[in-house]
């Protein structure tokens, strides 16, 4: 089939393309033998990139999340909802889960420009704003109003479970190392020779 149906037909999932792309990313650095992480430099491209994404869902009318009586349910145009084969919740006021990602992203950003210099091992903080969005997309598809897999559980979270694991398991090791334990700065050199005098 060709590359554009499979694109089309696709879930176009954000968490798949950031979990494809970490994994090619990691794949492709060990094919080049480059040790040096890069996570970092990137880690704010991607809350950018994604509130960019969900602007255009939330102007699309995309079918937002599930029916809702808080006073900030969206609804959608007659002919939006039609577009849909699926949109059980169209006819009423929903969840604008899109705004939930969006704000979400909007503060690690803020997080991320005041903070992300204090995270001392490199790359670690992709990996806590992946385990921060990872975690947050999990509670917000309770109202996303995407059908349940199993267990009263949709797609992503099934996907998430795993990913989030890894990503626990990964800090748990680095706390295990002591790995953000941050040493004592130096001691000023007048105060070694005034010791030393």
């Amino acid at each position: 089939m060709p590359l554009t149906w499979a694109i089309e037909h696709s879930g176009k999932s954000l968490i798949g393309a950031l979990a494809g792309g970490y994994l090619a990313t990691v794949l492709a650095k060990r094919a080049f033998g480059y040790t040096r992480s890069t996570g970092d430099a990137y880690v704010l491209a991607i809350p950018v990139a994604t509130i960019i994404g969900r602007v255009g869902c939330f102007l699309s009318e995309l079918p937002l999340g599930t029916p809702t009586d808080l006073p900030w349910g969206v609804t959608v145009r007659a002919e939006a909802a039609a577009a849909f084969a699926r949109c059980p919740g169209c006819t009423v006021p929903m969840h604008p889960s899109m705004l939930y990602e969006i704000g979400f992203n909007l503060v690690a950003i803020a997080v991320l420009l005041a903070w992300r210099h204090r995270v001392p091992v490199p790359g670690d903080a992709l990996k806590l704003y992946l385990l921060a969005a990872g975690s947050f997309r999990f509670f917000v598809e309770f109202v996303r109003g995407n059908e349940p897999q199993a267990l009263g559980m949709t797609g992503p979270q099934w996907v998430l479970i795993p990913l989030l694991g890894v990503l626990l398991i990964h800090f748990i090791r680095q706390v295990r190392r002591d790995a953000y334990r941050v040493p004592p700065p130096p001691i000023p050199r007048a105060a070694v020779l005034e010791v030393h005098a």
